[in-house]
């Protein structure tokens, strides 16, 4: 999908990434997926023959809606909640860098998970498998079910007003 928001690299940006976050290993080679609307995101080989995915935040200079704004530091962020407190399968996260050295943008590398996304078979799917797939996915998570979304949005507002939020589930 084409869109103004992917910030594509170079081959060199791309290889300075990947040893900042996996050093001594080294980028192998490196290939645009193109499924998404928002991020750029690639799958990087790793001189081990590790696979993962980099995905990359719009340009600074993109216009995007308020709530879209670091929206890669709250994604990060909510990955790792959701790995620690629910039971669904979810990438690791390898590395976040949201310092603007090495590129423009915030970056970030995660695990590769093999499969297939819903959105690439939705359309093979009925409505009642859908349905099925997202009642699952809440199914025996009630940290997930009962407060991820109000994380997430609480994570997007305390990032655009400069609050640093500290959260505490008991």
């Amino acid at each position: 999908m084409e869109s103004v928001t992917k910030n594509r690299q170079n081959s060199d940006t791309i290889r300075k990434m990947a040893d900042k976050i996996f050093s001594p290993l080294k980028l192998k080679d490196y290939k645009e997926l193109t499924e998404g609307y928002f991020n750029i995101a690639y799958e990087a080989e790793l001189s081990n023959g590790m696979k993962t995915i980099l995905k990359i935040a719009p340009s600074k200079e993109v216009k995007v809606m308020t709530y879209e704004k670091n929206i890669m530091y709250s994604e990060v962020q909510a990955m790792k909640i959701v790995k620690e407190k629910c039971n669904v399968p979810v990438a690791e996260v390898y590395g976040y860098d949201d310092s603007c050295t090495i590129c423009s943008s915030p970056y970030f590398f995660m695990e590769k998970i093999n499969g297939k996304s819903l959105n690439s078979i939705k359309e093979t799917l009925t409505p009642e498998q859908i349905d099925n797939i997202y009642c699952e996915t809440r199914q025996d998570n009630p940290f997930c079910k009962q407060y991820f979304v109000s994380l997430l949005w609480l994570s997007r507002a305390a990032r655009l007003s400069g609050v640093k939020l500290v959260f505490c589930v008991l």
